[in-house]
């Protein structure tokens, strides 16, 4: 565990700080501060578990409706020429 004094003995000031952050420091924490540890961490019951990575797993891309058109067409387009790919090895 981090030490919560600063070299001159004085007790450190928590700062403000992005919540996927903190969970990632407290994994670390449990981890003995080995990053390959909390990537392969077997305590699943831990409610902070699905975050110990920095990021959050349940948070969906939001997308506009210009965006969504742009990806179907590029994906569309990706498909396309897949196919024509694959005919010229035939």
């Amino acid at each position: 565990m981090k030490d919560f004094f600063d070299d001159t003995g004085e007790l450190q000031v928590h700062t403000k700080k992005p919540l996927l952050k903190a969970i990632r420091e407290k994994c670390l924490d449990c981890c003995a501060q080995q990053h390959s540890e909390v990537r392969l961490c077997h305590i699943s019951g831990c409610p902070l578990w699905p975050y110990r990575m920095g990021k959050n797993p349940f948070h969906g891309r939001r997308m506009t409706d210009e965006q969504k058109q742009a990806a179907t067409q590029q994906i569309k387009k990706a498909k396309k020429e897949s196919y024509s790919v694959d005919s010229e090895k035939v």
